[in-house]
């Protein structure tokens, strides 16, 4: 029986991929238990292949567990991070902050660096529009998420603020309408190509046809959440002996369910696991959280504790 066992907990957790040690693994990221799920087109660099993504809707986690895109540029004081607080997979619409909570001071940055594949969602070919930028001092600061304040024409918080402690910088044109979120330290991104919305929309999963470079064309496959188990497996503890086991799998499907791919046991090192003896297995770390730990100490008995 205990061999019976062994053989489905280890089928159950190849058939979930769940156990295998493949830090380039497609479309299973977050940089954080509250942060947006990454996949296609979006890839976290330097932990997935390019062939996760698209160019241009690369991510990356900072030591906080925040997820973030930059906007580069050939000017390196135009480049700029900004966070990433929602991804809408099924409306193309990308939800971005600063993490300095001050996003109108980035307002130039954003329109003087390119955004692409990326483009502002208030758009508006009838424009320009004009902008003013203002400069507050401390006292005036209260009003505002940040010292910089960015009005339009066609905004109503101008007339009802009170700017005497504010200096206006200069005013420029702009076809971008709809600026008043950057004082809510908001932006609203969107992007035309690729286009996944059916295969969201439909819970599979979305690719570049035949792995191509043309972003216009996509094709849907597999799952978003993956292969699911319909049927509950379960078992009767009737000695010390089933005790053991169930002991062994428990600990071998927390080691399986590490926040971080690249934490889980290897296939080779889930065999040695499910034929070592129960007693040698060590309890991992909070297994949902993205932590340093990784599968090497599955074996050891120092500094773990036990069941």
């Amino acid at each position: 029986m205990a061999r019976i066992l062994l053989s489905m907990i280890f089928l159950l957790c190849i058939m979930e991929g769940e156990c295998h040690n493949n830090k380039y693994e497609c479309g299973r990221h977050r940089c954080g238990p509250q942060g947006p799920p990454i996949r296609f087109p979006f890839r976290l660099k330097d932990k997935e292949p390019l062939e996760c993504g698209v160019p241009g809707f690369d991510l990356t986690c900072d030591h906080k567990h925040n997820t973030l895109i930059e906007f580069s540029s050939s000017v390196p004081q135009l480049s700029i991070k900004l966070l990433v607080m929602e991804i809408g997979y099924e409306t193309n619409f990308l939800y971005l902050s600063d993490p300095e909570n001050c996003l109108a001071s980035k307002f130039l940055k954003l329109i003087n660096t390119s955004i692409s594949p990326f483009q502002f969602q208030f758009y508006n070919d009838d424009g320009p529009f004009s902008i003013s930028i203002f400069n507050c001092s401390p006292d005036e600061q209260y009003h505002f998420s940040c010292p910089v304040y960015v009005a339009s024409d066609e905004s109503e918080t101008l007339l009802g603020s009170n700017l005497v402690s504010c200096t206006k910088v200069f005013n420029l044109s702009t076809k971008i309408t709809g600026i008043d979120s950057l004082m809510k330290n908001r932006l609203l991104l969107e992007w035309p190509k690729p286009n996944c919305t059916v295969c969201e929309a439909s819970g599979k999963q979305c690719m570049l046809k035949n792995n191509g470079s043309n972003a216009a064309s996509v094709e849907c496959y597999g799952s978003i959440t993956g292969p699911m188990l319909t049927k509950k497996i379960l078992f009767y503890i009737a000695d010390e002996h089933d005790i053991k086991i169930a002991r062994k799998i428990a600990i071998v499907g927390l080691w399986c369910i590490k926040w971080d791919p690249s934490n889980r046991p290897s296939a080779k090192t889930l065999v040695k696991m499910l034929e070592s003896d129960g007693d040698k297995l060590t309890v991992p770390s909070n297994p949902l959280t993205n932590n340093s730990s990784n599968s090497r100490g599955c074996l050891s008995l120092e500094g773990k504790k036990h069941v």
